[in-house]
């Protein structure tokens, strides 16, 4: 008995060593595997970030009629959110992440409903595309967004 005990002690050992480096290599592997998941939330959560401050600055140009007379001029989009006249943006506290360009008007038609005389103006709906980018320099997420909007106004607003 002695001697079949001797000869299996050394197993035992082996199976275990085994076993503990197939669990060590089953943790890394879930490990790497949540790191992994963390950082594509984190570009999904940078993404979803810019595309709102993005749509914010665009909200905010659109929301003014005065964005849309004859000279529409580009602005900076600050981090905060806020349009602002381009190069105004703070270089510390409220650095420029984006830029909107100029509203283009793409179309008009006169606006139904209006019959235009002789040495009148009449109203016009006009077809304005709005587009703008943003990106982090940090963590490199960028976004390009182009909206359009119709606006009436009167005629001759449109310098296609």
């Amino acid at each position: 008995m002695t001697g079949r005990r001797h000869s299996q002690s050394g197993v035992t050992l082996i199976v275990t060593l085994v076993m503990l480096v197939m669990l060590t290599l089953f943790a890394l592997s879930a490990i790497r595997l949540a790191n992994i998941n963390l950082r594509i939330v984190g570009n999904f959560q940078w993404q979803k970030e810019m595309e709102i401050l993005t749509d914010s600055a665009i909200e905010q140009l659109i929301s003014s009629i005065s964005n849309f007379n004859l000279a529409p001029a580009s602005r900076d989009i600050c981090r905060d959110g806020q349009v602002v006249a381009t190069g105004t943006c703070s270089l510390l506290l409220n650095p420029k992440v984006g830029t909107i360009q100029a509203p283009r008007c793409m179309a008009h038609i006169s606006a139904p409903g209006y019959t235009k005389k002789e040495g009148e103006i009449a109203p016009e709906d006009n077809t304005w595309v709005i587009k703008a980018t943003a990106e982090d320099s940090w963590s490199g997420a960028k976004v390009v967004i182009s909206r359009g909007v119709v606006i009436r106004q009167l005629a001759d607003n449109c310098p296609e």
